[in-house]
């Protein structure tokens, strides 16, 4: 290539060649993504301060649940079965979404890195379910050892045989079965609100809003309300509490032949909050 006053250029070879491996494409993208996020959501591969938090509530829950199971054991009385104890650990899972929900989404929407992962194959749908998966599986290990620790020392400590043991094994299936409900819903609640903010503090705000500012809101309205079960369901928490107690037989938030009814509302909440949650990021990826 002739360059300026007749210099010859030269096309120097340094080295790069086609990718001629396997594209592993838009599922295993999507899966790598949900482990980077569930590895950030408890901090492995980062330093100490952003595993503090998150492995602290894990502690808290599991040493609650360990609690329990001591006191049961020892002196025989039920003091809070499998259920009402994931009732209890709501709010535990509320600070753990306050802090792992903006780090998820938050970061990326700040320092503007969205095109990258949406160049391809990922789509914003993709990206977005990738991450509630992660928040939702957060949530779940956090809540989960609490469950295990009841069932082993209750199983173990049983008088009743494999009668005994089988019938702790069908408290824990419950008690598992409401850690997978209340991870769902509250990580459904949590991430959209936490991806209106490209700054962490303000979408932490916004998540402990949610939660913490619904609770009294319900109890005010429930208290003036001649059914004050259809008010009370405006909190997160106590709508959870309810389909508990209707599917799980919870105790601590009686609902009557109102159980459905949260069951509906659950659900609905649930969807429509995915529905915003892929929405947003419908949006984003323009």
């Amino acid at each position: 290539m002739a360059g300026p006053e007749g210099v010859n250029g030269v096309i120097h070879d340094i080295g790069y060649q086609r990718y001629q491996g396997q594209r592993l494409g838009r599922r295993y993208a999507m899966w790598s993504l949900y482990v980077h996020s569930l590895r950030t959501a408890f901090g492995l591969g980062r330093g100490f301060k952003a595993k503090l938090l998150p492995w602290t509530l894990t502690a808290s829950a599991g040493i609650a649940g360990l609690v329990i199971m001591i006191i049961t054991t020892q002196t025989g009385i039920t003091v809070m079965g499998y259920v009402d104890l994931v009732g209890n650990l709501t709010y535990v899972a509320v600070i753990l979404l306050a802090v792992v929900a903006p780090e998820l989404v938050s970061r990326d929407l700040g320092n503007n890195v969205m095109p990258l992962y949406l160049a391809r194959p990922l789509s914003s749908a993709d990206y977005a379910l990738a991450k509630l998966a992660a928040l939702i599986s957060s949530v779940a290990l956090a809540l989960g050892p609490a469950m295990v620790i009841m069932f082993a020392g209750n199983a173990f400590a049983t008088k009743n045989g494999m009668t005994g043991v089988l019938d702790h094994a069908g408290q824990f299936g419950q008690g598992m079965a409401a850690v997978a409900i209340h991870s769902v819903v509250v990580a459904a609640l949590a991430l959209p609100l936490a991806s209106l903010s490209g700054r962490r503090i303000f979408a932490s705000t916004l998540v402990l809003a949610l939660f913490l500012i619904t609770a009294p809101i319900a109890e005010g309205l429930a208290e003036l309300s001649r059914t004050p079960e259809l008010p009370a369901m405006i909190s997160p928490t106590n709508l959870l509490q309810g389909v508990d107690n209707w599917l799980l037989e919870g105790t601590n938030h009686a609902v009557g032949v109102w159980g459905p009814m949260h069951g509906v509302v659950t659900l609905f909440v649930t969807c429509a909050a995915v529905g915003l949650l892929l929405l947003r990021y419908r949006k984003v990826s323009v």
